[in-house]
């Protein structure tokens, strides 16, 4: 029998699991927590469905649908799309334009800017090879306005990070190779705008559900509440312990750990690559989820929901419409809002009381959509580490961390730090994974 031990019950860790056994290989699990999942975790109370992390993956992700067929799950649509954003700009909502025409009639830019992003096919090519980061890249070819004011707010609120350090290859590999291939980013800007009306998707239960179920499916190879502290590499073997006692034995190891444990863990392997992986953790983020009723709140609250101004000192960097995005995570008559703080302005929000974090979210949504009442119930959780930072440097980083492990076999790597962001990325590298540890040279008998 084929043999892998996976470290780290996250979506990556899960979905390593699910595709290996799926090819015959005998899985063990090893999860620190009480609860599989990682960030995919799930309240339910009195008809509110709260996520703590993730709300759900991009539809058409085939892994994902392979996953729920396997384990007999329902998967839910999204309701609003992705796309059916705001932008807020001086206190008021603007929709975020998904086209060329949209952007010259919306009022978040100037005339000046709005001529800047249409002389786009005629923008400088980039000097050289040196890597560009997202705000120099889009500042080139849009112009500096339009990146303040659009690309800042929109890579703020979905991966918590500063366009002026995030690194273009890293983050929007697609994107570099559109303009070397085409020059001109509008040639492709629309196939980009059809492709991002896609819905989110879950299944009945969220993700917290899928999670358990998952985990569930492989019994007792699953070990909750187990935490792996030591890794050591003997003779073609991987043995790993617990405050000294040893818990297993296996020639195929998969660390699916945030990059501050994986850092810990291999230490003795990493060396000065050690302190590289841990740093390419974020900042920690905190979901705060209210519920209101429908009566008390002014705006109609249609849609996905909005990227706050970045130019604000407010620790708030987007809010979700939860009742528009998937309509039975709430009663019919309430709002429930889920807001999301912290980012590298403010990265030390996991200090911050919850009383302090719910007075800010209160007071936004207070604000920018006219509640006028108290919410009726609220929710706080936090996410350690939050959203990893592919900074500039990111690519050779992760390189020498993978030349540095390469020198010991049956060693594989997953997680966000390392292999993209959010749950389809996720599952891709499961998917990935298993057929690595399927290859021959990599087989137990």
């Amino acid at each position: 029998m084929k043999n892998v031990t996976i470290l780290g019950a996250g979506a990556s860790g899960l979905a390593t699991a699910h595709f290996a056994q799926k090819q015959g290989w005998s899985v063990q699990i090893f999860e620190a927590a009480k609860e599989p999942g990682g960030r995919m975790q799930t309240t339910q109370e009195q008809g509110y469905l709260v996520e703590h992390g993730p709300i759900g993956w991009l539809e058409n992700e085939p892994t994902l649908d392979e996953v729920c067929v396997d384990l007999g799950l329902e998967i839910i649509s999204s309701v609003a799309s992705d796309t059916h954003r705001y932008l807020q700009q001086n206190g008021a909502l603007r929709p975020l334009p998904q086209n060329p025409e949209a952007f010259l009639k919306t009022p978040l830019l100037s005339w000046k800017e709005k001529l800047r992003f249409l002389s786009e096919p005629w923008a400088d090519l980039p000097e050289g090879s040196e890597e560009e980061s997202i705000f120099d890249f889009s500042s080139r070819r849009f112009g500096a306005g339009f990146t303040e004011k659009i690309i800042s707010p929109i890579v703020r609120g979905l991966f918590a990070g500063d366009v002026k350090k995030l690194s273009l290859s890293a983050m929007f590999p697609a994107i570099q190779k559109a303009e070397e291939k085409h020059g001109s980013l509008m040639k492709t800007y629309r196939k980009w705008a059809e492709q991002g009306s896609a819905k989110i998707q879950t299944v009945s239960g969220g993700l917290g559900q899928l999670a358990k179920t998952m985990a569930d499916s492989h019994g007792e190879a699953f070990h909750a509440e187990c935490i792996v502290d030591t890794a050591l590499f003997e003779e073609g073997w991987w043995y790993l312990f617990c405050q000294g006692k040893q818990l297993a034995r296996t020639k195929n190891l998969v660390i699916a750990l945030p990059p501050k444990q994986a850092a810990v863990l291999l230490r003795e392997y990493l060396g000065t690559q050690r302190s590289v992986l841990a740093d390419l953790a974020g900042n920690d983020l905190i979901s705060a989820t209210l519920a209101y009723s429908r009566d008390g709140v002014q705006d109609s609250c249609a849609g996905f929901g909005y990227f706050t101004d970045p130019t604000r000192e407010s620790p708030l960097l987007s809010v979700q419409f939860i009742h528009s995005i998937f309509p039975h995570a709430a009663p019919k008559d309430t709002f429930l809002f889920r807001c999301l703080l912290g980012g590298p302005s403010h990265p030390n929000l996991a200090e911050t009381t919850p009383q302090d974090l719910l007075a800010w979210a209160q007071d936004e949504i207070s604000l920018a959509l006219g509640a006028n009442e108290k919410p009726l119930r609220t929710w706080i959780h936090a996410s350690p580490g939050g959203v990893p930072q592919y900074d500039l440097g990111y690519n050779k980083s992760v390189t020498a961390i993978q030349k540095k492990l390469a020198h010991y076999p049956g060693l594989f790597l997953a997680g966000d730090a390392l292999f993209g962001v959010g749950i389809n990325a996720a599952f891709r590298r499961g998917a990935e994974l298993a057929q690595e540890l399927s290859r021959p040279r990599n087989e137990v008998k």
